[in-house]
């Protein structure tokens, strides 16, 4: 196949285009149908009229050889010369230049940046001409050095400087030994050491030292701080002089350590100086309060103790113990008052070997609320253990049954899990509703059960069988309702072995006995006087045996024509008698008209019938 521009056709099927379209692309690429080597029409090459390729050779009328439209010939060739300039006559530059030019004495260069102006406090010293001199004069005891080779002036202080009111850094002015008192400075203050000192033994120069880091000798391994190194160059009892230092150490803490030495013996142990906020153990302890009181004797041990006397707490008061609860006596008979301080009022228990672990009983209005559940002896003795006793009129308990068992063996054992007592009886009650009714109700004397809604159950329920007697309205069990249907099965004959439900239709039963049942309405007509005619109505089955029943056919049952019928003439009809009688295959009606003429006579009948046998 080839390329077809024709495909698809708009009247072709959908199922032909994969194919077809495969075909396409195939010839696309394999038959190369589209000339690559052409583009409009037009060819590559040189010549007039082609696509101008690069390859060496000049391209016939290609724009290419002209530039603005310019042939080459326009511009000059690259070997081409100009004429000198003059200061009158143009050549490689303009005469102007070239007057310019000319005007430039030899080895001049570009003008540089200088200052024409130096302002020396609000004085603005300024040059006099192109070539101007700036003399500096040295002042009382300043020294000025200029350096001609190296273009610069050195500023220097011979003595002291009467007009300066302070120096910073003077190398060569004289220090001071004493101060206004006329105290020697060395000996009379402490200097500071600049460098870092992390050797405690190497600070023996009274001072004062930084150190910073890992320590050697000191009272830690590690610290930052201050230390102060105090000697108060004391004289013994022998007149014999001697060096008593001191080391006091301010680490970033808040501490403060001490340690001494003597002349160059050893030097102690470091001490830690008691605060005020410490708690020092071998401190000297109070015996008596401000008042005189013996401690041990007035005030009770927080370890533990007796308390001899009451604790007084001020009527109507409440003490704040800490920030976060009062405590007290709010004048409620035997009460212990707590009241919230920053929150809900709580009671809290910590357990004692894991203090993470915590229950509280909370109150903020209301419910009296616990985080944990709450579970225990609340009264009772150690028989009676994990019970909840509510008292009122009379008493209520909810407590551990004795057994785990179940719902047979709790009655006939008398013992469950749960156990909830009452005196008398247990209620559910509806907070929802006006007066909160109680709608379920339990009577634990005799187990009824009594509720004013539905009883659902997706199992069985079981129930004491009644007799089939009963016609109460408790509920009947499967048990009761097959007594009962045995029961009627022998008053009714047993159960149905055959039957027809039809208008004309019958039941027959396991015992043999066949209630029967059926309609007529139709006509039984004579043709003549004193005639009768007798209507047959079969059973729909036979009876081996009948129980007759008396039937007599309700005399408006019937209904007799007035006037003449047919071709006959005479009086009408004034006697018709109806009589009807069974036998094991049907019912027979007969009916006999009198005292009419020689025409027909039609009588009409509607009636339904039952019969019995087997």
């Amino acid at each position: 196949m080839a390329y077809d521009i024709n495909f698809p056709a708009d009247d072709s099927y959908l199922s032909d285009f994969p194919a077809g379209d495969r075909e396409q692309n195939r010839a696309l690429k394999d038959d190369q149908i589209v000339n690559a080597g052409r583009l409009r029409g037009l060819t590559v090459g040189n010549e007039n009229g082609q696509i101008p390729i690069n390859n060496g050779t000049e391209n016939t009328n290609l724009n290419a050889a002209l530039l603005n439209g310019k042939e080459s010939s326009y511009f000059a060739t690259r070997n081409h010369t100009h004429t000198t300039a003059t200061q009158s006559s143009n050549g490689y530059m303009s005469n102007a230049d070239k007057k310019k030019l000319d005007g430039i004495a030899s080895g001049a260069e570009v003008n540089q940046n200088a200052f024409a102006n130096v302002k020396v406090g609000s004085t603005t010293i300024q040059s006099d001409a192109k070539q101007d001199t700036l003399e500096l004069a040295a002042g009382t005891n300043i020294s000025l050095v200029g350096d001609a080779n190296n273009d610069k002036v050195t500023i220097g202080v011979t003595g002291k400087v009467a007009s300066a009111s302070q120096a910073d850094n003077a190398t060569n002015a004289t220090k001071a030994t004493q101060d206004g008192s006329g105290n020697t400075i060395t000996t009379h203050y402490l200097s500071r050491n600049q460098s870092t000192q992390n050797d405690m033994n190497a600070c023996t120069v009274e001072g004062i030292y930084r150190f910073s880091g890992t320590l050697s000798n000191a009272w830690t391994g590690t610290s930052w701080g201050t230390l102060l190194v105090l000697n108060n160059q004391y004289n013994g009892g022998s007149g014999v002089g001697g060096t008593y230092l001191v080391q006091m150490a301010f680490p970033t803490d808040g501490k403060i350590y001490m340690r001494q030495r003597v002349n160059t013996g050893a030097w102690t142990g470091w001490v830690a100086l008691a605060r005020t906020s410490d708690n020092v153990a071998s401190a000297t302890k109070a015996t008596q309060d401000s008042d005189g009181n013996a401690i041990n004797t007035t005030y009770l041990k927080r370890s533990g103790g007796t308390m001899g006397g009451a604790l007084n707490l001020a009527n109507g008061t409440l003490n704040l113990a800490g920030d976060d609860c009062y405590f007290g006596d709010q004048n409620i008979a035997g009460g212990f008052c707590l009241k919230g301080a920053n929150g809900a009022t709580n009671l809290t228990f910590i357990d004692k070997d894991n203090a993470a672990q915590k229950a509280s009983l909370s109150y903020t209005g209301g419910d009296l609320i616990s985080s944990a559940t709450i579970r225990g002896n609340i009264i009772g003795t150690a028989t009676n253990a994990n019970n909840l006793v509510i008292s009122g009129g009379t008493s209520a308990h909810i407590k551990y049954g004795g057994g785990d068992v179940d719902e047979n063996t709790a009655i006939s054992q008398n013992k469950v899990n749960l156990l909830i007592g009452s005196w008398y009886s247990t209620g559910f009650r509806d907070l929802c509703s006006t007066g909160n009714p109680i709608r379920v109700a339990i009577n634990h004397r005799n187990g009824n059960i009594k509720t004013t809604g539905n009883v659902t159950a997706n199992g069985a329920m079981y129930s004491a069988t009644p007799g089939t007697s009963d016609n109460s309205t408790r509920v009947a069990t499967t048990a009761f309702v097959q007594s009962l249907i045995n029961s009627l099965k022998g008053s009714i004959g047993g159960t149905i072995v055959a039957s027809n439900l039809a208008q004309n239709g019958y039941v027959k039963f396991s015992n043999g006995l066949i209630l029967q049942w059926g309609s007529f309405s139709g006509q039984a007509q004579t043709t003549g006087p004193n005639q009768t005619k007798e209507i047959t109505l079969p059973f729909p089955i036979s009876f081996t045996s009948f129980y007759k029943i008396p039937f007599a056919i309700p005399s408006d049952c019937f209904k007799t024509d007035t006037g003449r019928i047919g071709l006959g003439f005479g009086d009408p009809c004034t006697t018709a008698t109806r009589t009807a009688h069974y036998t094991n295959n049907g019912l027979y009606l007969k009916i006999s008209s009198t005292n009419y003429g020689s025409g027909n006579r039609a009588n009409s009948a509607n009636f339904s019938y039952i019969a019995i046998g087997k």
